[in-house]
Order: structure tokens, then C-alpha cells, then sequence
């Protein structure tokens, strides 16, 4: 596991719960911020800028643009109606109209309610400057000029999955975890060869099983703390447990990525019921015991918790699936385990995504600040 996180697809952090979760999961976490994008962050994210070097930003680089760019290209230009018709911008705006929400700030991009923006310009750009010409000849974009820069607006899925591979080839590069607090983002990374059935998103489509030649390795396991009336919790009393528990956490992290390594080793070798049986067997006698004693560690700082729910994701290779009879996924809640399992085939679409040249992010994380959300319930939805 990582000790940094790449947190995706959003540039802002939607939920202070979540910073305050990720705070005792990682060392550092990361975020794709251009240098001249506007100072919207709240006053916690402000103050762990200010006093603590948990929080980085990051720019992509070139050739990161420049490979998204010929990946979503290829799929624009081959003419498929589904997608040229689904994510026109213009439809998003007149469906929004009157009904949206205004923006809370000005500028142009309030003349297109409905739409998501990406940073367009040459200051720290998200988008290339020829996908951003491509996307506007077919309709499936408009570009507005603030004064931070121009942006392209548009439709929220075509963003989402965009952003998504951007997190993709920049984790890649720097050797990060990609993390979200989206079930449906987590789905979508690391799927660079399935970005046209994505964006398809054919909601009657069955489940992959024949023909397939890949799968993602998911689990996910009650593997993370999570203090009770988290929104209560003081910040400075989590930065002191991160200090004085540093040596601790920092193990358990190893620990965390310890088991993906193994799942990707065994799978291929022995199977997936045998990778399913041996997760079982580390959860017991490892991973739920370190869990408990960081819980009580927190309890000495005043801080009721529990284990939390934590998703991992894993590209298997062919050889893994190949002949394999794929295990249903865990009833998470009634195992008592603590851990749900699934082997999700996939068939890389007809648009490759020249698996020669991007380098394939292998591990990425779920960590959601949502009560309601189980192992069972996160499972069904990785296997769409």
C-alpha cells in the first residue's frame, strides 16, 4: 500500500468525514490541482495545508495529456452514436435550464447550468489542447474563458470517467494509490481498456463471462478505523494520534498492501477460491487483531472507534481467470469474516488502450465516509 493516496476524480474534497478517515489511513494524500485554479478549500483543508504536509497537489504532465488525448480520440472519432448523442453538452444545459442550481460564484461558466468543468489552460491543464478542440467540433464539449483560465464544460458522466483516467496514468507515473470516496469511481479505475463500454454504460448489459480476459481482484474489508461521531472529532486530536502512532500506522499500511500483493500472487498461481481462502485466513489472525489494538490506541486519546470499511481493487492478469471457476462474492454482514471477495472479469473493449504504453495502475482504494455502504452492497456494485 502506498503511503501516498491520489484522491480522484474531484479536485475539491467533498467530505471533511472523509479527510478526517484518510488522515488515519495514509501518510500523505494527493490531489490533481492546477497552480492557478481558485482557493475554494474549506477551513479544515486550509488549516492541514497550512500546519501539516498531509496534503500535496499535483499537475500532470504532457505526455499524461497527450496519452488521454489519443485513448478518448480514438473512441470519439469512430463515429459511435451512442456516445456522440449521450454526452452532447448542449442537451445537459437545456435539460437543466431554469431548474439548476445557481453557482455560488461568477464568470461565464454560470451561462451553462448542469455541466462539469476541467481546467483547459496552459497554467497546470487537465486536457490537451487538441482533445479540447476535438471534443468541442463534435458537441461534447464548450470552452468559457475565466480568469483563472478557459475550461472545458461538460457532460458530468463524460467528466467523471475523463477525470478518472486522468487519476489513472497520473498514479501510474508517480507510483501512487488512487483513492475515492465514490463507489462509481472506484468501478472505473484502472479500466483504461473498457473506457468505451463505460461510457456506453448499457445499464441492460449481463455480466461478463465468456471471452473474458482479464478480471479485477476486489475486497473489501473492514481494514480502516473509524471513530464514532466522527464529525465531532477534533483534528488537532488525530494529528496528534498520527504523530505519536506514526511507527503503527505505517505497518499496518505495509500490512494492507501486503495482502494485494499476495491475492495478485496467488490468484494466477492457485486460483481464486485459494486467494479467497487465504485472505480469510490473514484477516483473522492479522489484519482484524492490528485493527483492534489501533482502535483502543485511539481510545487513549478520548476516541470511541471502530473498524471501518476499506475497498481494494486489483488487476489480475489473463493467466489468473484463464479456466478458473470465478467464487460468488461474501455475504459480508452475516460472515462475521469481516471481509467481502469477488473476482469481476471484464473484456477489454474493441478501443484498446494501448496496454503496450500506460502503464496499468494496480491497486486502487475506496474509502467512504458512508455508514450505509457494506462489503455485500459495494461488491454488487463492482460487478457492473
Amino acid at each position: 500500500m502506498s503511503q501516498i493516496a491520489l484522491y480522484y476524480p474531484w479536485m475539491r474534497f467533498r467530505n471533511e468525514n472523509w479527510l478526517k478517515l484518510a488522515l488515519l489511513t495514509w501518510d500523505h494524500v494527493a490531489r490533481i490541482r492546477p497552480r492557478s485554479a481558485s482557493d475554494t478549500d474549506s477551513d479544515a483543508v486550509a488549516r492541514l495545508r497550512a500546519e501539516t504536509d498531509f496534503l500535496h497537489d499535483v499537475e500532470p504532465v504532457r505526455e499524461d495529456l497527450r496519452r488521454l488525448t489519443n485513448i478518448f480520440g480514438d473512441i470519439i472519432t469512430s463515429g459511435e452514436p451512442q456516445i456522440l448523442q449521450r454526452y452532447r453538452w448542449r442537451a445537459v444545459v437545456d435539460s437543466a435550464g431554469a431548474a439548476a442550481t445557481p453557482r455560488k460564484t461568477g464568470g461565464p461558466r454560470r451561462a451553462f447550468p448542469g455541466l462539469a468543468w476541467v481546467h483547459a489552460g496552459t497554467d497546470g491543464p487537465k486536457a490537451h489542447l487538441a482533445l479540447s478542440r476535438l471534443l468541442e467540433e463534435e458537441g461534447l464539449a464548450v470552452t468559457v474563458e475565466e480568469a483563472t483560465g478557459p475550461y472545458l464544460g461538460m457532460h458530468p458522466r463524460l467528466a467523471d470517467l475523463y477525470l478518472t483516467a486522468l487519476a489513472d496514468v497520473v498514479a501510474a507515473r508517480q507510483r501512487v494509490s488512487p483513492v475515492t470516496d465514490d463507489p462509481r469511481a472506484h468501478a472505473a479505475v484502472g479500466t483504461l481498456d473498457r473506457l468505451y463500454d463505460l461510457l456506453v454504460d448499457d445499464p441492460e448489459a449481463a455480466p461478463v463471462s465468456d471471452g473474458a480476459r482479464h478480471a479485477y481482484l476486489h475486497f473489501a474489508a473492514h481494514a480502516a478505523l473509524r471513530p464514532e461521531r466522527l464529525r465531532d472529532v477534533p483534528l488537532p486530536t488525530l494529528l496528534a494520534f498520527r504523530e505519536r502512532h506514526a511507527g503503527d500506522l505505517r505497518a499496518f499500511r505495509d500490512h494492507i498492501g501486503s495482502l494485494s500483493k499476495e491475492m495478485a500472487g496467488v490468484a494466477p498461481a492457485e486460483g481464486p477460491e485459494a486467494a479467497r481462502r487465504l485472505l480469510r485466513d490473514v484477516y483473522r489472525s492479522t489484519t482484524k487483531p492490528r485493527v483492534e489494538e489501533l482502535c483502543r490506541a485511539l481510545g487513549d486519546f478520548g476516541i470511541d472507534a471502530g473498524p471501518g470499511l476499506l475497498g481494494i481493487k486489483v488487476d489480475l492478469p489473463a493467466a489468473a481467470i484463464a479456466g478458473a471457476a470465478l467464487p460468488e462474492a461474501d455475504d459480508f454482514a452475516g460472515t462475521g469474516t469481516g471481509f467481502a471477495f469477488a473476482v469481476v472479469p471484464y473484456v477489454a473493449d474493441r478501443m484498446r488502450a494501448r496496454r503496450t504504453t500506460i502503464q496499468e495502475t494496480p491497486v486502487s482504494y475506496l474509502l467512504t465516509a458512508d455508514r450505509k455502504l457494506t462489503g455485500k452492497s459495494l461488491l454488487a456494485m463492482m460487478r457492473r
